[in-house]
């Protein structure tokens, strides 16, 4: 799935959110954020499969799922994180 995580320095800490989703997250450094970002992301949808609602809560937020090839992917990458929006 796309996931659009938007990152920003405030007060020497950086937070992050996940535009879909709301989630959020910070920490001291980017990749500190990115990580406990990423974390939350995936606590947040595996309860929501747990609850055998993913496929609603997906669509409520608006999240495309978009076919991957494994194979091309680095295995630690979780999610494809765009830093940049328009």
């Amino acid at each position: 799935m796309l996931l659009t995580f938007d990152f920003v320095k405030e007060a020497g800490e950086w937070a992050g959110v996940c535009l879909e989703l709301g989630t959020a997250a910070s920490s001291c450094t980017l990749e500190q954020a990115r990580e406990q970002l990423q974390e939350a992301v995936e606590l947040q949808l595996n309860e929501m499969e747990r609850l055998c609602t993913i496929d609603e809560y997906l669509e409520d937020n608006h999240v495309h799922v978009v076919p991957i090839d494994p194979d091309a992917c680095p295995e630690e990458a979780g999610f494809v994180v765009a830093t940049d929006h328009a």
